[in-house]
């Protein structure tokens, strides 16, 4: 807690004030009700009669109303009764009926049944017979990596000075190996930066880290390539 400051105002003595004391509240209205009460009354106006303290229903009072059988007005018809058990079930009904070429009559005899949409005719559509889209994207992509492939040879047959020649697989996979795992390493990095980037070091560290992350990601896309040419000099 801040101390206030020490001055050689201090020292003189302050006038006191008087609080002045309001005046008492009175009420607007009246301080003498008239007494109005109610023989019997109740919180509010009584909507029905109220019956007196010796009123009561007795033990040998009939006027309650006499008991009335009850009737059902349901429409719904009720299931037939259980048989009783003097009631004896009819046994032995046999029949002749031959249930499977019955069903199988009935079966080459009945109508398709018709569905509600006709089925789709693939010969119908506008495209086709075409070749697909994807299929022309592809191939494009096929002869432009053929073009850069060639390019490249012309280029490394032409020149005297540097040589030009094609990584082999293994050297291709070894290298993308150590670009994910580098990738790994600055994720996990990246994954230990606090929220709260409140000071200057912790913001220039995670802009460090994301431009890292972006460049390992380039890397990783040009060495998934099939074909790839590296520059030696001499």
């Amino acid at each position: 807690m801040e101390q206030p400051q020490e001055s050689v105002y201090n020292l003189i003595p302050q006038p006191i004030v008087v609080q002045e004391k309001p005046p008492m509240y009175r009420s607007r209205h009246p301080g003498v009700v008239p007494a109005q009460k109610k023989s019997a009354a109740t919180m509010g106006p009584a909507c029905v009669p109220l019956n007196g303290t010796a009123n009561f229903t007795k033990k040998v009072d009939r006027s309650l109303p006499s008991p009335q059988r009850f009737q059902y007005t349901e429409t719904v018809p009720r299931r037939s009764p259980v048989p009783k058990r003097t009631e004896q079930p009819l046994m032995g009904l046999t029949t002749d009926k031959n249930f499977i070429v019955a069903n199988a009559v009935e079966t080459i005899l009945s109508a398709p049944k018709k569905t509600a949409e006709a089925p789709t005719d693939y010969t119908q559509k506008a495209n086709y017979g075409q070749v697909p889209r994807y299929l022309h994207r592809i191939r494009g992509e096929l002869q432009a990596e053929r073009d850069m492939v060639a390019g490249a040879l012309e280029r490394s047959q032409s020149t005297s000075e540097d040589h030009v020649r094609m990584l082999s697989e293994q050297e291709r996979t070894e290298v993308l190996a150590g670009l994910r795992a580098t990738r790994e390493k600055l994720n996990k990095d990246y994954q230990t930066i606090s929220f709260t980037l409140d000071t200057p070091a912790k913001r220039q560290r995670k802009e460090r880290l994301e431009a890292q992350i972006d460049q390992v990601d380039q890397d990783i896309r040009k060495m998934s390539h099939n074909y790839l040419f590296v520059q030696e000099q001499f």
